[in-house]
Protein backbone atom coordinates (compact mmCIF):
# COMPACT_ATOMS: atom_id res chain seq x y z
CA UNK A 1 0.00 0.00 0.00
CA UNK A 2 1.13 3.50 -0.80
CA UNK A 3 0.62 6.89 1.83
CA UNK A 4 -1.29 9.42 0.75
CA UNK A 5 -2.48 12.51 2.64
CA UNK A 6 -6.11 13.53 3.00
CA UNK A 7 -6.80 17.20 3.27
CA UNK A 8 -9.71 18.87 4.80
CA UNK A 9 -10.48 22.69 4.53
CA UNK A 10 -12.96 24.99 5.55
CA UNK A 11 -13.83 28.04 3.39
CA UNK A 12 -17.81 28.48 4.93
CA UNK A 13 -18.67 32.10 3.58
CA UNK A 14 -18.86 32.89 8.03
CA UNK A 15 -14.89 32.27 7.72
CA UNK A 16 -14.05 33.77 3.97
CA UNK A 17 -15.98 35.92 1.58
CA UNK A 18 -17.84 34.58 -1.02
CA UNK A 19 -15.76 36.17 -3.85
CA UNK A 20 -12.46 34.45 -2.17
CA UNK A 21 -14.25 31.47 -2.35
CA UNK A 22 -15.30 31.76 -6.63
CA UNK A 23 -11.36 32.50 -6.48
CA UNK A 24 -10.20 29.30 -4.57
CA UNK A 25 -12.77 26.92 -6.85
CA UNK A 26 -11.79 28.36 -9.97
CA UNK A 27 -7.79 27.87 -9.01
CA UNK A 28 -8.13 24.40 -7.19
CA UNK A 29 -10.92 22.66 -10.01
CA UNK A 30 -10.80 25.01 -12.95
CA UNK A 31 -13.91 26.14 -14.05
CA UNK A 32 -15.58 26.91 -17.78
CA UNK A 33 -15.44 30.51 -19.64
CA UNK A 34 -17.46 31.38 -22.38
CA UNK A 35 -17.08 33.81 -25.11
CA UNK A 36 -18.97 35.87 -28.00
CA UNK A 37 -21.77 35.27 -25.78
CA UNK A 38 -21.78 31.92 -25.19
CA UNK A 39 -21.07 30.81 -28.68
CA UNK A 40 -17.99 29.57 -27.35
CA UNK A 41 -17.01 27.10 -24.47
CA UNK A 42 -13.37 26.76 -23.10
CA UNK A 43 -12.18 24.81 -19.79
CA UNK A 44 -9.66 26.94 -17.99
CA UNK A 45 -8.21 23.84 -15.79
CA UNK A 46 -7.02 24.09 -11.92
CA UNK A 47 -4.54 22.81 -10.05
CA UNK A 48 -6.52 19.81 -9.73
CA UNK A 49 -6.57 19.09 -12.85
CA UNK A 50 -2.71 18.19 -12.82
CA UNK A 51 -2.81 15.99 -9.86
CA UNK A 52 -3.68 12.80 -8.90
CA UNK A 53 -6.63 13.36 -6.31
CA UNK A 54 -9.73 11.67 -5.15
CA UNK A 55 -12.67 13.93 -3.68
CA UNK A 56 -14.33 11.85 -1.15
CA UNK A 57 -16.33 14.79 -0.46
CA UNK A 58 -17.03 18.74 -0.43
CA UNK A 59 -13.93 20.42 0.96
CA UNK A 60 -12.18 17.01 1.50
CA UNK A 61 -8.96 16.20 -0.94
CA UNK A 62 -7.29 12.71 -0.69
CA UNK A 63 -3.79 13.00 -2.97
CA UNK A 64 -0.15 11.96 -3.22
CA UNK A 65 1.89 12.65 -0.21
CA UNK A 66 4.62 15.07 -3.10
CA UNK A 67 1.47 16.94 -4.07
CA UNK A 68 0.09 17.78 -1.48
CA UNK A 69 2.41 20.41 -0.44
CA UNK A 70 1.19 22.41 -3.90
CA UNK A 71 -3.02 22.20 -3.07
CA UNK A 72 -1.69 23.65 1.04
CA UNK A 73 -0.06 26.81 -0.06
CA UNK A 74 -2.85 27.46 -2.32
CA UNK A 75 -5.52 26.52 0.05
CA UNK A 76 -2.90 28.61 2.66
CA UNK A 77 -4.19 32.04 0.41
CA UNK A 78 -7.61 31.42 1.07
CA UNK A 79 -7.76 29.82 4.60
CA UNK A 80 -5.41 28.89 8.24
CA UNK A 81 -9.03 26.08 8.73
CA UNK A 82 -6.54 23.45 6.81
CA UNK A 83 -6.34 19.95 8.42
CA UNK A 84 -4.19 17.24 6.84
CA UNK A 85 -3.00 13.29 8.16
CA UNK A 86 -1.21 10.64 6.21
CA UNK A 87 -3.11 8.13 5.04
CA UNK A 88 -2.97 4.53 3.48
CA UNK A 89 -4.20 4.22 0.17
CA UNK A 90 -5.99 0.95 -1.10
CA UNK A 91 -5.40 -0.50 -4.04
CA UNK A 92 -9.07 0.77 -5.28
CA UNK A 93 -7.98 4.44 -4.26
CA UNK A 94 -4.57 3.98 -6.48
CA UNK A 95 -7.26 3.10 -9.23
CA UNK A 96 -9.31 5.76 -9.03
CA UNK A 97 -6.77 8.24 -9.31
CA UNK A 98 -4.92 6.92 -11.80
CA UNK A 99 -8.03 6.67 -13.77
CA UNK A 100 -8.89 10.42 -12.83
CA UNK A 101 -5.89 11.26 -14.24
CA UNK A 102 -6.32 9.99 -17.25
CA UNK A 103 -9.17 11.49 -18.17
CA UNK A 104 -7.91 14.80 -17.16
CA UNK A 105 -4.97 14.44 -19.35
CA UNK A 106 -7.07 13.30 -22.27
CA UNK A 107 -9.56 16.38 -21.59
CA UNK A 108 -6.30 18.68 -21.55
CA UNK A 109 -5.53 17.48 -24.83
CA UNK A 110 -8.62 18.80 -26.44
Amino acid sequence: MRKGVIITFDISPKHVPRKDIVNLHRKLYGYKDHSQHGKYEYHRPGLLDKIPHLNPSRSVIITFKKDAIKIINLLKNYTDQIFMREVLLTKKDLEAMRSAENINSTEAKR
